[in-house]
This record gives structure tokens, C-alpha cells and sequence, in this order.
């Protein structure tokens, strides 16, 4: 679990990434654009690319949970591994 913990830490980064960069070329086009069909493209842009943060926003907390998760289950199996130290037959 920890190695797809990392996995998917790595892969919402690169996503995060893309989406930067994705932001800085509308953002660059917008520049060079004018007009009604700039205004539509860029509201419906913005309206997409506020999605898609929600969305990494959405997969960073739930890395986090993975994360919890992991602990606790590696706290309970450490626990029960003493425990099963401590019965005596």
C-alpha cells in the first residue's frame, strides 16, 4: 500500500503540473485574443480548470486518507504481532 500511496502522490503531482501549465498557455492565448469568442472560450476555460483543482484538491485529500489508513493498519498489525508474542501455550 505504501509503494501506491507514493504511486498516486506522484501521479497527482504530474497532474498538478499539467494543469499549470495548461493555465499559462490559455493564459498566454487570452493575451493574443480578442473578442466575444476569447470571452466564451476563457469563461468556459476557467470553469473547466476550476473543476479540474477541485478535483486534485479531491485526490490530495484522499492520498491523505490513504495515508491514514496505511498508519493505522500498520499500528494494529504491530499490536497484534506483540500480542501474539505474549501468549505463552
Amino acid at each position: 500500500m505504501n509503494r501506491d500511496m507514493v504511486r498516486m502522490g506522484k501521479l497527482i503531482l504530474e497532474i498538478v503540473k499539467a494543469i499549470d501549465v495548461l493555465q499559462e498557455n490559455v493564459e498566454r492565448l487570452d493575451i493574443s485574443w480578442s473578442g466575444e469568442a476569447n470571452t466564451q472560450f476563457m469563461l468556459a476555460f476557467y470553469e473547466d480548470f476550476n473543476k479540474m483543482r477541485n478535483i486534485t484538491e479531491d485526490m490530495l485529500r484522499q492520498k491523505k486518507l490513504l495515508r491514514n489508513a496505511i498508519d493505522e493498519y500498520q499500528k494494529a498489525e504491530l499490536s497484534v504481532r506483540e500480542k501474539v508474542k505474549e501468549i505463552r501455550i
